[in-house]
């Protein structure tokens, strides 16, 4: 009887090895639900790390390809900022390096240097406006011995006004002198005073030895009030005037 029973029990466990393997040797897989991990209910989705969610680590042989595309959507949690405009929320801040090398297309350049490719427009405030910076790089000689009105600064072309940005003269003698600006031949018509009057007597009195100067170069000090006009110079004596002006013209 005990015979009996154990051949019928090892008939059944026969049975279920055969299912089994049946099952193994099947093409689909069975399906399987993992409802734990490390002892904690599976967390899905997306989400922040903790219990429950596998660690995953990248082998240190691994090797991304070269060249990959990465498309930054957010700085910050705020959306990226584009083109040209003012910092804020989703700009992110560059900051240059103390030690960073000269940059040329900035008109930066060390000591010594060359000059720099790109340069920084210098300017004030003119009648509460920002106005530029006037440099004259063109210089006439003054040296006269005659009475008389003599061009100093022709008109190139239609070179709009001129500007001066320095003058320095000096009589060997008393001398009146005045600046003026005109058309024409030494300034004989659309006359018009720069400093003083039109005429010598109404200009700069000088004693013997005397003069001024004015300016360095840099900034103006006179303008021509119309444009394509010449400047000129109207002495009183014989005595010897000399000096250079600075001026630039557009």
């Amino acid at each position: 009887m005990r015979r009996v029973h154990f051949l019928g029990a090892l008939l059944v466990i026969l049975s279920v090895l055969a299912v089994a393997s049946a099952d193994l040797n099947t093409s689909a897989p069975s399906p399987i639900n993992i409802t734990l991990f490390g002892g904690s209910a599976l967390a899905t989705g997306t989400g922040a790390g903790g219990v429950g969610i596998p660690r995953v680590t990248v082998s240190n042989d691994s090797s991304l390809a070269a060249n990959q595309s990465v498309n930054v959507a957010q700085m910050n949690g705020v959306a990226t900022t584009m083109n040209n405009g003012v910092a804020g929320t989703g700009v992110q801040r560059i900051a240059i390096a103390s030690d960073n090398t000269a940059i040329a297309n900035w008109g930066l350049g060390a000591t010594g240097s060359a000059v720099p490719t790109g340069g920084q427009y210098i300017g004030g405030d003119g009648a509460g406006n920002l106005e530029g910076t006037i440099a004259c790089d063109t210089s006439s000689v003054v040296n006269m011995v005659t009475a008389t009105t003599t061009q100093i600064v022709a008109i190139s072309g239609t070179a709009g006004r001129t500007y001066t940005c320095s003058i320095d003269l000096v009589a060997s003698a008393a001398d009146n002198v005045a600046l003026i600006s005109g058309s024409g031949t030494n300034c004989a018509s659309n006359v018009a005073a720069l400093a003083g009057g039109t005429t010598a007597a109404t200009g700069w009195n000088f004693a013997a030895n005397g003069g001024l100067t004015l300016g360095n170069g840099l900034g103006m000090i006179i303008r021509t009030t119309t444009t394509n006009n010449e400047v000129c110079l109207v002495t009183s004596s014989t005595a010897q005037l000399s000096g250079s002006i600075a001026w630039t013209q557009f």
